[in-house]
């Protein structure tokens, strides 16, 4: 499209992430999957499963439907069943104990925690009316951190683990080294420098902004030889110089617009890098 430079989508990838690493619990998911079936094909079924969840004092919701082409569906099915799960697990035995989950309930419950900042990560992302851009490196650094704390009991959440990692490494390993991301990043005031984890990509970043600013033009404009007439008309003086007021206006226009405009820039930039951040759910385009 011209010169419009093409951007992968990021929340699209994370779902790939997920969707890769939950393959390890296929059979589970398949169960629970089966549970949300009956549950909306049975009248008399759900019929219980509310009844259960009155008696219980458990808020009153539905099971959600496997939706594949819905980001974050997985988690949301089964952070549902989990929500509920003394109802279901009551309403189940009383009226298809074939579909009951027993050790599943301990991956689901356990997967979870798993999945959660990619959900978050998602739901912010596809957020319309928030700046996404900046936030991708700074996401895929807060993904990997917690990754790298958690840890698994049962052998299929283990495996789980290890495949978010493997993705999420051969997906986003070399993102802080995309110019386009990182200049993003330096320049949303809640994230600059914080925002990396390698302090070489930050540098480079910042040097391809010096240049970009570098190389910008400040317009000039004669404004010491033009006047205004009543109706704001600009017109220009014939009249015989005024030596004394032209050099006044010739340094004053010196002192507003540098000649050195590189070097102004490059301050300009090196002034907002010392600034504080900006917090965290502030408004970037506010700043």
């Amino acid at each position: 499209m011209g010169n419009w430079r093409s951007i992968g989508c990021f929340a699209h990838l994370i779902n790939l992430v997920v969707q890769r690493a939950t393959e390890q619990i296929s059979d589970t998911l398949v169960k629970v999957k089966s549970i949300v079936e009956y549950f909306k094909r049975s009248s008399q079924g759900l019929h219980k499963l509310q009844e259960s969840q009155r008696q219980m004092n458990l808020p009153l919701l539905k099971l959600k439907q496997n939706v594949p082409t819905r980001w974050n569906w997985t988690y949301e099915m089964l952070d549902r069943v989990v929500t509920i799960k003394d109802a279901v697990i009551t309403t189940i035995a009383l009226t298809r104990n074939d579909l009951s989950l027993q050790e599943d309930w301990s991956i689901i419950e356990e997967v979870l925690p798993l999945l959660l900042p990619f959900y978050e990560v998602t739901t912010e992302i596809s957020a319309e009316k928030n700046v996404t851009l900046s936030k991708v490196i700074v996401m895929c650094k807060m993904i990997e951190r917690i990754l790298a704390k958690s840890s698994a009991n049962h052998s299929k959440v283990q495996a789980v683990l290890e495949v978010l990692k493997k993705e999420m490494n051969a997906r986003f390993q070399n993102i802080e080294n995309n110019i386009l991301f990182a200049k993003c990043t330096v320049l949303d005031p809640r994230f600059k420098k914080r925002g990396f984890k390698n302090a070489d990509c930050f540098e480079k970043a910042v040097q391809g902004l010096r240049n970009k600013v570098g190389s910008g033009q400040i317009p000039h404009t004669n404004e010491a030889n033009d006047s205004f007439d009543g109706n704001g008309l600009r017109h220009h003086q014939h009249q015989q110089k005024a030596y004394i007021r032209e050099e006044y206006d010739e340094e004053s226009l010196k002192i507003s617009r540098p000649e050195n405009k590189k070097v102004s820039g490059i301050k300009e930039l090196d002034r907002y890098l010392n600034e504080d951040y900006l917090e965290r759910k502030s408004d970037p385009l506010e700043w």
